[in-house]
Parts: structure tokens; C-alpha cells; sequence
């Protein structure tokens, strides 16, 4: 009996410093700068981050509040594994006509949906019941107060 990769050398690994947290992790000859996909993507914000700041202000001191606090939502959605509830178009349209188009907070002109923070087995997940919509300000509110100074 043949087994296959039976004759194959046997993998080396090699002790590599991470390039965001400089943990040292083991990796193969097919060298990682990365030693988790959490640390990729919070890598990956930061070079966002530099590149928007290089694009749109002298220094981060005068960067436009918009971009760092876009930025920094980012950058903490990096931190927490990511963003994994996306928000298909026919989902997009069934929470904009169930709120008239206008924001469920204030009731001014709706502008972003929001997902509303449920448990991660409640069945509503993934539902227009886990989301709203909301004016700009509003949205700016509400995750400031869930997220801190995100």
C-alpha cells in the first residue's frame, strides 16, 4: 500500500516575530508576518488609518474628526475578529420601508443602518428585527455609547 506524501521531507518550521504584536510563532517555509488573522487585520486598519491621514491631513493632530472616528471603528472591529454580519441589499431595502425612511431615534431623514446588539444565539440575528435605521448623529451616538470611544 502507497501512502500518499509518504515520501515528501518533512516540514520545517521556523520561529518568526509577528509584524503587529511581535509575538513569536512558528510558521513554515512559507513565511507569515502574521501570526494570527486578527493581527492582519488590525494591521491592515493601521495602514488605512496612515494612509487616510497621509491623504487628508498635514498630521493626525489635523486629520478631519470624521476619518479618525471612521477609523477608529475600524480598528476596533479589527480588534473584536471583525465584522461578520453583512446586509444584503434586499435586507437594506425591507429596514428602510418598515421605517419610512426615516430615522427611528429622531425621526429626521434615515441615512445608516444600524445593527441593534443581540445575544449570538438569539434567531433574530440576521433578520431586519436586528436592524435600524438612524440619521447620521444618531448612528455617531449610539455606537460611541456601545463601543466607548470606539
Amino acid at each position: 500500500m502507497t501512502t500518499i506524501g509518504a515520501d515528501a521531507p518533512p516540514r520545517r518550521f521556523y520561529e518568526v516575530d509577528c509584524a503587529n504584536c511581535d509575538e513569536t510563532f512558528l510558521t513554515t517555509g512559507h513565511a507569515d508576518a502574521f501570526c494570527s488573522l486578527d493581527c492582519r487585520a488590525t494591521a491592515t486598519v493601521i495602514r488605512k488609518i496612515r494612509r487616510e491621514i497621509e491623504n487628508n491631513a498635514d498630521s493626525p493632530e489635523t486629520a478631519p474628526d470624521s476619518i479618525i472616528r471612521a477609523l477608529r471603528v475600524n480598528l476596533h472591529w479589527a480588534s473584536v475578529g471583525g465584522y461578520d454580519r453583512p446586509i444584503t441589499p434586499e435586507l437594506r431595502a425591507e429596514v428602510w420601508a418598515r421605517d419610512n425612511g426615516l430615522c427611528v431615534e429622531c425621526g429626521e431623514p434615515g441615512a445608516e443602518i444600524d445593527h441593534i446588539l443581540m445575544p449570538l444565539g438569539d434567531p433574530r440575528r440576521g433578520t431586519a428585527d436586528e436592524l435600524r435605521l438612524l440619521c447620521t448623529p444618531c448612528h455617531q451616538r449610539i455606537t460611541d455609547e456601545n463601543h466607548g470611544d470606539a
